[in-house]
């Protein structure tokens, strides 16, 4: 059989395993209260007071709410597959929902005097993320996020 000098070279092409350490156990409980805020995020969608009436103004609701959750929802996995971007995405995410709540905080606090429960949420959510936040700093953390795939 005669080799075509046209035909372009040949080889085996594979995305190499990626092997991290053990995942710290201060990662795997903020993965944890990631997935947890997610889910109270959802619930705390449907507390809130919705001025939706046309069919269409629902659909958008839905929608933008599903795509919110969803890109949140990969952030979070990517965090606890040990993606060190997504670490630092998250964390400027929650500190600028920090810096808007402190902005927004007197507005705030006349919804939340109407519905308590929103105000609770929010603030068990920011506590979360808080928390969250603080466990995705550690060291053990840090070390793990920084690891070279081997």
């Amino acid at each position: 059989m005669e080799r075509n000098p046209y035909a372009p070279p040949v080889s085996a092409v594979a995305d190499p395993a990626e092997i991290r350490g053990e995942r710290p156990k201060e990662v795997t409980l903020a993965v944890k209260l990631l997935w947890a805020s997610l889910l109270l995020g959802v619930a705390g969608m449907f507390l809130q007071p919705l001025k939706a009436t046309a069919p269409a103004q629902w659909v958008g609701v839905i929608i933008g709410a599903g795509a919110v959750f969803g890109i949140w929802a990969w952030i979070v996995s990517k965090i606890a597959q040990g993606r060190n971007w997504a670490r630092i995405l998250f964390l400027v995410l929650v500190i600028l929902g920090l810096v808007i709540t402190v902005l927004v905080l007197p507005t705030a606090m006349t919804i939340y005097k109407a519905r308590p429960l929103n105000g609770v949420v929010s603030l068990v959510n920011a506590v979360i993320e808080i928390v969250t936040m603080y466990l995705l700093l550690t060291a053990p953390a840090r070390a793990w996020f920084k690891q070279p795939p081997q």
